[in-house]
């Protein structure tokens, strides 16, 4: 599922209490390195990759973040772990290559997971971000019924278009569910 735009989500709209604000710019070096070597043809997806409505409202409520990457300790309280869009690095404006997951990012070797490859896509996936979500109970529209997140996660959001797909762990498994606004 890999797609022209890789998601990225370690270090975009927000990121757990338990990372420090002034431990950000490291972590994000260190994905963004990490992922440059896995994968050389995409990178992240930043501000500059998206539209003037999606950079403004970047500046405005998340200065200095990406859209493309959200860190978060999503499977253990004590572990970060980073989401992330990817975009094709020569040619970003064509959407969303992949979402991945860097896992245990503060390890000697932290695994990276393809979560969604969009790279076969028909109908480019553009003008999303990634957001900090914490533990809660939510509606799943697609099952029509509540699922309790039994830990924090993170989402896929769409620009100025209701709903998103919110991802969480349960039982060590990743899951995620559509919600609407």
């Amino acid at each position: 599922m890999l797609f022209t735009l890789f998601a990225f989500v370690c270090g975009s709209v927000a990121f757990a209490q338990e990372v420090s604000s002034t431990d950000l710019p490291q972590l994000k070096k260190q994905v963004v390195e990490l992922l440059g070597q896995k994968y050389p043809d995409y990178s992240v997806l930043q501000s500059k990759d998206t539209s003037q409505s999606l950079q403004r409202y970047f500046e405005s409520k998340h200065p200095n973040e990406y859209p493309g990457l959200v860190f978060g300790n999503f499977r253990h309280p004590s572990i970060t772990d980073c989401a992330v869009l990817l975009v094709d690095s020569k040619k970003p404006e064509l959407g969303i290559k992949l979402l991945v997951l860097v896992l245990d990012i503060n390890a000697s070797h932290p695994e990276v997971q393809i979560v969604q490859d969009y790279k076969n896509e028909k109908d480019p996936l553009l003008e999303v971000y990634l957001s900090y979500e914490q533990r809660r109970t939510i509606a799943d529209v697609e099952k029509n019924s509540w699922v309790d997140m039994p830990s924090a996660g993170f989402s896929l959001n769409p620009f100025d278009r209701g709903g998103e797909r919110v991802f969480y762990w349960n039982n060590e498994k990743l899951k995620s569910v559509w919600v609407t606004d």
